[in-house]
Formats: C-alpha cells, structure tokens, sequence
C-alpha cells in the first residue's frame, strides 16, 4: 500500500503508510523501479534517543495540498517533546523528490534535531555492481550504475549542508545497511561502498521551546554526474518554501484549482489529481506503482493496461485533462500488431510487457490477448475527440490505429456473428465474453465515427459488423431459463455452453449500450448481482460469485470474494441507470468510505477485515470513481448522464453515408 505518491511524468515516489519510501521510478512511470519495495528510512535523533517514523510511537497523518501533488504529513509521538511537518513533492520540471521538514518544538527547553534519511537503491532494479560516494565538493551522497545516477543531500538550520553522512553495503555477509550505523544518532562518514550498497545522510536543526526550524532533503535523479550536479545546484540555492510554493502553483496551474465543489467530495477532487502521477512523459499511463504487490508473483503493475488506459483516459477528459491523454493515443498506436491487435500490455517505453496469456490452448493456437482492450482503445479515442474536438489526432491516428484496430475487430468474430474466443477482463478465461461484445459493439461504431469523411467503405462495414455482434449477443449472452444475462459462452467441444455464474462485467452489455438498462434481463442481471455479490459485514461487490484472486483462504464459501473499487462503481452507475439513485449512493459512499487518508483508492479489500488489498492505489479506481460519481450525480438531477466509459451512444446517432492490473488473477 502506497498512501503518498509523488509523480512528474518521468520520476515516480511512493511511500508506505510507515513513512518509508518503498517505490523510486525514473525516467518512467512504473519502470525501472530503483527502490525495488526495499525500504529507505526516516530516522530522528533528539536527546540522545533515536528513532525511525516507522517506529510504531510515531502517529503518522498524511493528505494531500489541495489540487497539487504535494504531500503534507504530520508526524507525533507522546513521549517526545517536538512535533515533525514533512512536506513532499517531485519538482514539476526538474526531476527531484524534495523533502521539507518542519520541526516544532513542542516543549520548554531548546533541541538540537538530527534527521537522517537513510536511501537503499538497487539502480536498474539489480543491486549487482553499484557504487555510492560521498561528493565534497557536491556535499552530498552519489549513488550511481551505467546511465542511472541519484544524488542525495540537503541542510538543516542553520547549517548550511550535511551533518552527517556515511556509505555502506547492505544485505550481504551480516551487512545489514548503514541504517543500523545511524541507530546511536553518529554516522562513520565512510566515504565509498559497492556492489550492495545504500547510503544515510543528515541534517541538524536547532530549535527553541515553542519554535520551529527546517530542515530538508533532496533527491536528484539524471543520466550523469553533471546532470545530477547542476540540478542539485539549482535546488541547494533556493529556499525549500519557494520551492514547494512554486511546485504548487505549477500543479495548480497544471491540474486546476482542485477545490472541491459545493457538496463534492474530498475524494473526487483528490482522484483527478492522483490520476495525473500515473501519466508518463512518453504518453503511457500506468496501472499501478507498488511493489508490494511483486510479493505475489514476481511481477507488478507498473504497465500499461490497453484496458485500464483506455477507462482512465476517458475519465481524465471527462475532468478536463484531454491535454495530458492525446500522448496516449499515438503511444499506444506505436504496439498496433500487424494483425491489428493490442497486445496484453506494454512496459512504458512501449515495448510488449509480461503476460500469463499463452499463444497455445488444448492443442490449438489462440490469440493471447483480450480484444477488449483494442475494443475499448478506439472507444476512448472517439470519447476524446468528442469530448475535445480534436479531429487532427482522429485524421492522424486513422491509418495507424482506428483503421488496422477496428479492421481486426470486424472480422475477430465467430461464424454468427459474435465475437470469438479470447481471454476476458479479469485474465482468467477462455471464451466468448459478454464484456467483450459490449466494448466490441462500441468500438466499431466508436471507429466508424472517427474515419467519417475518410473511409466510407471501412465506415459501412464497421458499422455492419457492430450490428450482428449486438444481435448475436443478444441472443446468445440471454438465459431463457432465468431471464438473466451470462457473463460467457465456454468452449465445449464443437459449441459453447454458457457459464452463468454472476459477474458484475455483465454491465459492459449495458453501459455500452448492447442491451438497455430497462430490459427485463438487464434489470433482473442487476437485481440478481446485488445480491448475489454485496459483501455481507465489509459492504462492497465482488468481480463474481468465487472470486479467488487475492482470497483469505479460510472465507466462508457463500461469500462471493473481496469487494473491488471498480465493480462496485459499475453497480452504483448501473443502479443509478436503473433509478434507484438512493442504492447508487450507498455504493458510491462504501467506495468513499475505502479510501485510505491521504485519498488513495486500492483494487480491493479484503472480504474479512476491509483492508486494502493488492495495488493501492490503483489508477482505475480512481478513474471508475469518477465516472461512476459523475453519472449517479447526473441520474440524481433529473437528466441522462451516460457512463463516460459508454462512449458509443445508440447505433442511430452516426451515419456514413455519403461521407467518410490491477482485473488481475495470474
């Protein structure tokens, strides 16, 4: 868990909720993660006692500087006479984490404060063949392998740079790290260490009873030891509050005023600026940075979902960001298959990331993919050309996205018309997924928009394609026997039998407008799903009915899995779609209720106690938050506010003629 992420576009911080920074990305969101989960420590000295903030004394209280991503955490202890203020932020133009720490003396007598910040790197997530040094004429500690070079220092009051510092080896031989050098308040002042190496540096505050003095920190990351040292240079000759003031006026600027509006939420304000950190300089936007998460596989989401990118794109135009989501499009344009499909996602540099899809099933080839992340890419397309009136990105992007993309998708269907096997949302199955027809359906008629005035031909065919899939799901995902819907038809031999197990994807046949939400199997799907997948004692929905992924093993049964953010914001839109506004707003408060202080919403919780679980926070949280407050808040006034991830409205609304993670279970 990650309740404080700090992010630049190219430099990615995340702290755990002990204060520890857990997570160091550059010069990508998500890759490479130079910190690799190992923690770096904050450690405070004051009276001959020393202790880290992870420290359960310490009462630590984070949230966020309105409309900016900055970092305020005030960190207190009884039995110590001071009181900590941090203040955080990845510079908006220089890539640096910059800590201020204000120091306030609480007590009666005058105090003489060491801050140490303890930085344990693995550069290029390898701690094979690294070296750190301390710098004189820098002042300051050097981490550095190859192209990646980070450089630590800071000053105190009134010292003018570091008081302390020392380099070391960690986790080898009995080495434990310089963090048990700095324990009795005095560093070795080592001067150099490689191989497995970290680093501890610190800075003294003096302090008068019922005074405050700073002291601060920053940590610069670039390609060489000039780059590092001129930006250190820059920082190191201004004042720490002109630089958090102007960082904040620069997000502000960047990000809007993020104040909340008259009875809005903190979280909705606080959502549209955490969005902005998963949004990388190259134009990929990342599922989610914490690594926790490798614990369970050895692997992380720190890649670009087609599918999770496509939903928050949508959601960051929706809250007036398209500038920071047309990268995207021509990023994700760049992993367009020859054959015309988006592969399982994408590291930031755009290259195809891990997958568990495998290209050969039961003794035949199958496309290891999800073709609802194409599908959904060209939906988010047209959402922010709509939305935006860029039709120059539309004309540019045709013959390199919408053209090849939706091509794939016309004739990636089965003999009557549905769409063929794949993989679904949630990674897990093999078949022909109601989810997948719905974003499917959308899509084409999404990309015969986009090419009108282009490719009449293409635009007819689409369009033609988009109504034999709706009619063949239709009737194929429909269950007479129950009047529901199912979430998929399973290979079977030479057909396909239907699983009819409750899934809460079965909204994708709703929101993208396959099915109306005042259909009586639609509406009888929603009733059954509330029921069936509400959380009993934590509140919340389930995916679907046995849930394994992230699952305490000794649940009972009957409970349907740990509640998601994201699923139970499809319920909330769709009850609000229903007209039951009141049960949308219980949904939507569970969902409020869950975030984690400063604001950050995870996967998931567990089904027992109602912790986070899996990646928090993780961006399609958030961007399902959005939406779903957006079209419950349009339901409650009266008017039709369709789902933003609903870009394609009734197949009547275009014409053509006469012109052209994270789900995550493996």
């Amino acid at each position: 868990m990650r309740p404080v992420v700090l992010a630049n576009g190219r430099l990615w911080v995340g702290f755990d909720a002990e204060g520890q920074l857990r997570d160091l990305c550059w010069p990508a969101v998500g890759q490479p993660n130079h910190a690799a989960g190992w923690p770096s420590r904050f450690g405070v000295a004051v009276g001959g006692r020393f202790a880290w903030l992870a420290d359960p004394a310490w009462s630590l209280a984070p949230t966020l500087s309105p409309g900016a991503l900055v970092a305020v955490t005030t960190a207190r202890r009884d039995d110590w006479p001071l009181t900590l203020v941090f203040t955080d932020t990845v510079l908006p133009d220089h890539d640096v984490l910059l800590r201020r720490v204000d120091v306030r003396n609480i007590g009666d007598q005058p105090l003489a404060v060491d801050l140490f910040f303890h930085l344990d790197l693995s550069l290029d997530e390898s701690p094979l063949g690294d070296t750190v040094l301390y710098h004189p004429a820098l002042d300051a500690l050097v981490h550095y392998k190859r192209r990646v070079y980070a450089l630590l220092s800071g000053r105190g009051t009134p010292g003018p740079g570091l008081s302390q510092w020392t380099c070391g080896v960690k986790r080898f031989r009995r080495l434990e790290g310089t963090w048990r050098d700095a324990e009795d308040g005095r560093l070795e002042s080592n001067p150099v260490a490689h191989g497995s190496v970290d680093s501890t540096a610190a800075v003294t505050v003096a302090v008068g009873p019922g005074e405050a003095a700073q002291g601060t920190f920053w940590l610069v990351l670039g390609d060489s030891l000039d780059a590092v040292a001129g930006v250190h240079r820059t920082v190191a000759g201004r004042a720490a509050n002109d630089l958090v003031a102007a960082a904040e006026r620069t997000w502000r600027r960047r990000l809007g005023s993020g104040r909340a509006g008259p009875g809005e939420p903190t979280l909705a304000e606080r959502s549209r600026v955490l969005l902005r950190a998963f949004v990388d300089h190259g134009g990929g936007i990342v599922a989610g940075v914490d690594s926790d998460t490798v614990e369970f596989n050895r692997d992380h989401y720190g890649y670009v979902w087609p599918r999770d990118a496509a939903l928050v794109a949508m959601a960051l135009v929706d809250a007036g960001a398209g500038g920071a989501v047309a990268p995207y499009f021509r990023f994700v344009a760049r992993g367009v298959s020859a054959e015309g499909y988006l592969a399982h996602k994408y590291n930031p540099d755009g290259s195809p990331g891990s997958t568990w899809h495998p290209a050969y099933l039961e003794g035949q080839a199958v496309a290891p993919i999800q073709a609802d992340e194409t599908a959904l890419t060209l939906v988010a397309l047209d959402h922010y050309v709509r939305r935006t009136g860029d039709r120059a990105l539309a004309a540019e992007l045709l013959p390199r996205l919408v053209i090849p993309c939706a091509n794939f998708l016309a004739r990636f269907r089965t003999a009557d018309g549905l769409v063929a096997p794949c993989w679904d949302l949630w990674e897990e199955r093999y078949g022909i997924h109601a989810w997948t027809a719905g974003a499917t359906y959308a899509a084409l008629l999404a990309a015969a928009r986009l090419a009108e005035g282009r490719a009449d031909h293409e635009c007819r065919r689409w369009r033609r394609a988009a109504e034999e899939i709706a009619e063949a799901a239709r009737r194929a995902f429909r269950d007479p026997a129950s009047g529901r819907l199912v979430r998929t038809l399973v290979p079977d031999g030479a057909g396909y039998r239907p699983d009819p197990t409750p899934d809460a994807s079965l909204w994708g046949l709703v929101t993208f407008g396959v099915v109306p939400a005042s259909a009586p199997e639609a509406e009888e799907t929603r009733r059954t799903l509330l029921r069936t997948l509400a959380v009993p004692g934590v509140g919340g929905i389930a995916r679907y009915a046995g849930d394994p992924y992230c699952r305490d093993p000794d649940l009972p049964p009957d409970v349907p899995g740990n509640p998601w953010v994201v699923t139970t914001c499809w319920l909330a839109e769709w009850s609000a779609r229903a007209g039951e506004t009141a049960r949308a707003r219980e949904l939507l408060a569970w969902v409020e209720r869950t975030a984690v202080d400063p604001g950050v919403l995870p996967e998931q919780v567990d089904a027992r106690t109602g912790r986070p679980v899996s990646v928090t926070p993780l961006a399609w949280s958030h961007a399902a938050y959005l939406t779903a407050r957006r079209t419950v808040a349009g339901a409650g006034r009266g008017t039709d506010a369709a789902s933003a991830r609903r870009a394609a409205p009734e197949p009547t609304a275009t014409t053509c003629s006469g012109s052209p993670r994270p789900g995550r279970s493996s």
